[in-house]
């Protein structure tokens, strides 16, 4: 173990289940990039990013206070998808806005969800049939938002 996850361990001492699993992920995923590197464990794995073949839509915000968009659409280096099924799209909001924001889940989803499974599913003879697949991913984020408000507007 390094000196920096040694350091990580204890901090984790006295923690709840939620603070140490938000510390860990710190560490791991933003302080030592592990996902990035090759080097993440979920599960007793190592996640290697290269081995990703799925259909990949990048949603970046343009005003994101924690992941800059270029950090984001860098991940395109990372996968293993062919670039014909990596959409990168920026969205006029800030972090939080792209999970929470009525507009960023109403406009820019349920367009996601339905690229996604006409990506997944090139033998779907009608994009009316991509749709109601692609609403039936989205319905119950949102519903979830329906009566939140936007955050970012």
């Amino acid at each position: 173990m390094t000196s920096g996850g040694f350091a990580a361990a204890n901090n984790l001492v006295g923690k709840t289940d939620e603070e140490a699993y938000y510390l860990e992920v710190i560490e791991k995923l933003y302080k030592q990039n592990e996902l990035a590197t090759g080097q993440f464990v979920a599960l007793g794995q190592k996640i290697d990013l290269a081995t990703v073949r799925a259909p990949v839509f990048l949603l970046a915000a343009r005003d994101d206070e924690l992941v800059a968009p270029a950090q984001l659409f860098a991940t395109e280096r990372l996968v293993g998808t062919p670039a014909l099924k990596i959409r990168k799209e920026t969205a006029p909001c800030r972090h939080a806005g792209l999970f929470m924001g009525k507009a960023i889940l109403s406009e820019y989803w349920p367009r996601i969800a339905r690229w996604i499974v006409e990506s997944e599913s090139p033998q779907i003879s009608s994009k009316r049939n991509a749709t109601v697949q692609a609403q039936q991913l989205v319905v119950g984020t949102t519903k979830y938002v329906a009566h939140n408000q936007d955050p970012d507007h």
